[in-house]
């Protein structure tokens, strides 16, 4: 997919604002941290995120009052990708696993059962962590989290939260493969190749890797 049309016009669309000057000069790397610091510094307008603003506004102190705000980012009225666009990528607010060598599997499936605690997770509902939307259906009908996100509270009670949400990739050889998209899209944006042949040769080497580990 690396080479459809799907990431193709969202690269060319990365290229054009580098171009365009619109973006830190400089920029060649996807840094989420450091993006997320200079929206709140107020030196950079807008923010591509994910559900972290009011963690870093909470982490960076910054104050009550400042102006921020959500929206889903533009879309083309007929996207061209072969696959729908996602709206969002869920990821678990906390996971765990037991292994096959476990000699004490009564005790640690103890220990999961206490972290599928709605009151282990209430930190999540905005009781100490901001903007993490919560694992459990239960901490979204807590006040902390009405009274905090009423936007998202009304999305859920909506059934609408999740529309669009895809679930983030696992699989054999995923952060590998993400490297060589990260490498295409910096071969791009710094004007080396055009953003479909870039991503074609980044298509072949996560290929080649994904090929490797499922082999």
């Amino acid at each position: 997919m690396i080479a459809d049309a799907g990431f193709i016009d969202p690269l060319q669309l990365f290229v054009d604002l580098v171009k365009d000057k619109v973006v830190p000069q400089g920029v060649t790397e996807t840094n989420f941290a450091s993006s997320g610091t200079l929206f709140f510094q107020e030196k950079v307008a807008m923010w591509v995120s994910l559900s972290y603003p009011g963690a870093f506004q909470q982490g960076m102190k910054v104050r009550d009052d400042f102006p921020v705000g959500y929206g889903l980012f533009p879309r083309q009225d007929k996207p061209s990708g072969s696959a729908p666009p996602a709206s969002m990528i869920m990821t678990p607010t906390a996971a765990f696993m037991i292994t096959s060598l476990s000699q004490r599997r009564d005790v640690a499936l103890k220990y999961i059962d206490f972290w599928a605690q709605p009151d282990t997770e209430k930190g999540w509902d905005g009781s100490f962590v901001l903007g993490r939307v919560p694992a459990l259906k239960a901490n979204w009908e807590t006040d902390t989290f009405k009274q905090k996100y009423p936007d998202w509270q009304a999305l859920y009670k909506a059934g609408k939260m999740f529309d669009g949400a895809q679930p983030m990739p696992g699989f054999p050889g995923l952060s590998e493969a993400e490297k060589a998209l990260n490498t295409a899209m910096q071969t791009a944006v710094l004007g080396k190749a055009s953003p479909k042949d870039a991503l074609a040769a980044g298509a072949k080497s996560a290929q080649a890797i994904v090929d490797e580990f499922n082999f």
